[in-house]
């Protein structure tokens, strides 16, 4: 026996997405897209360019010689290489030194001694302790335009 039909109810049966999986397959389009068009903007966002090494071919620099409570005064050739967070050189830096070297301070640029290498090379550096002074400190500063540097490298200058 076959049930009566009710007024508004169809009698096809074989399927059609009314009502509440509508509104979920609807949800589910939505939020694919959604999630596609964030993730799309947040990758494509470049990293921060950081300077992560700058290392001074000295790191210590002991001066021998002359009167204790006198100035003590030593040259070197000093040069100080700066790399980014890929180990990779950092071209047209500019790096300072303060401290204990004549003069206070110097500011040299890594295209200054003809090459952009990531290489600042300062030739013959004075370095100069006071007198009555056994240990000084020159603060080795990199940066760039663009670039987040550290915080100054110390080089230790000291009476042997």
């Amino acid at each position: 026996m076959q049930r009566p039909m009710r007024p508004g109810l169809r009698s096809d049966r074989r399927g059609g997405i009314e009502g509440m999986p509508l509104q979920l397959l609807i949800l589910v389009i939505v939020a694919g897209v959604a999630l596609a068009i964030i993730l799309g903007w947040v990758l494509s966002v470049q990293p921060p360019s950081v300077i992560k090494t700058v290392s001074p071919n000295h790191t210590s620099i002991a001066i021998t010689g002359g009167a204790p409570d006198g100035v003590a005064k030593k040259s070197l050739t000093f040069s100080v290489s700066v790399l980014d967070a890929s180990d990779e050189p950092v071209r047209n830096v500019v790096v300072s030194l303060d401290g204990a070297v004549t003069g206070g301070s110097i500011t040299k640029s890594d295209s200054d001694d003809g090459t952009v290498d990531g290489i600042v090379s300062f030739g013959s550096v004075e370095f100069r302790l006071q007198s009555g002074s056994s240990r000084g400190t020159v603060r080795v500063t990199a940066f760039r335009t663009g670039f987040t540097a550290p915080g100054p490298t110390e080089v230790l200058v000291y009476r042997a």
